[in-house]
């Protein structure tokens, strides 16, 4: 058995609404994630001269022993001396601990 909440909240951090949504079941298992409102960006992230973000979701995941983090958005690398790398979409990236 498991439950699941959505909603939207406004966060201080963004300063727009976000699409949040927690489930958990019986077995202990959590996941709290985050979206940007209809589809949208959730945040823009960029470090000069190596990478700019727009990160679409972020979540968080607690099942056992194990706690992934998982982001999905758009990355453009701003490396490559004078190359103009295109920017690539990634739905889920998966950031997980090793056992």
């Amino acid at each position: 058995m498991s439950s699941e909440i959505t909603g939207q909240i406004l966060l201080p951090f963004f300063n727009k609404p976000v699409e949040v949504e927690l489930s958990f079941d019986l077995k202990g298992n959590i996941s709290i994630g985050l979206k940007g409102a209809d589809g949208g960006v959730l945040a823009e992230l960029t470090k000069e001269d190596i990478i700019s973000m727009k990160i679409n979701s972020f979540a968080f995941s607690s099942r056992g022993r194990r706690s992934p983090l998982l982001s999905g958005g758009a990355f453009k690398p701003l490396f490559g001396g004078g190359l103009d790398i295109p920017e690539f979409g990634v739905n889920s990236l998966i950031v997980e601990p090793r056992p």
